[in-house]
């Protein structure tokens, strides 16, 4: 056991288990992107009203792609972590620091990630090489 009572092989397995949360997260928020992309850009195809049929295609794209744009960081910051990059640490804890005012699934994972990675026991984790 070090300081922070996590051990390096607790670190291991809690890194691996944030490395998957994030990912699935992440990808449900990419997933969500997507559905309200379709979902918008439909109702605009369908819709009589070319003002109509324009702001909702318009709403779909810009709303659609802000979210996919915040999901990227998540996946790539999970699949990090599962490698163990360096980096990965910083990243994850960047993504889970703006993610807490994304109730409910963010605030959970960002304090996890949060939990888990400020100790020095996981700078010292992430400086021991590849897994």
């Amino acid at each position: 056991m070090t300081m922070s009572g996590i051990s390096q092989d607790e670190m291991k397995t809690h890194v691996q288990v944030l490395g998957w949360l994030m990912i699935a997260a992440h990808g449900f928020f990419l997933l969500t992107a997507a559905c309200i992309f379709v979902l918008l850009v439909g109702v605009g195809a369908a819709a009589e009203n070319a003002t109509v049929a324009t702001m909702a295609s318009i709403v779909g794209t810009v709303l659609g792609g802000f979210i996919a744009i915040l999901a990227v960081p998540g996946i790539v910051a999970g699949a990090a972590l599962l490698a163990k990059k360096p980096w990965a640490r910083l990243l994850t804890m960047i993504v889970g620091g703006l993610g807490l005012v994304n109730f409910p699934i963010g605030t959970a994972l960002g304090i996890y990630a949060l939990w888990l990675l400020l100790p020095e026991t996981a700078a010292e984790y992430f400086k021991g090489g590849p897994a």
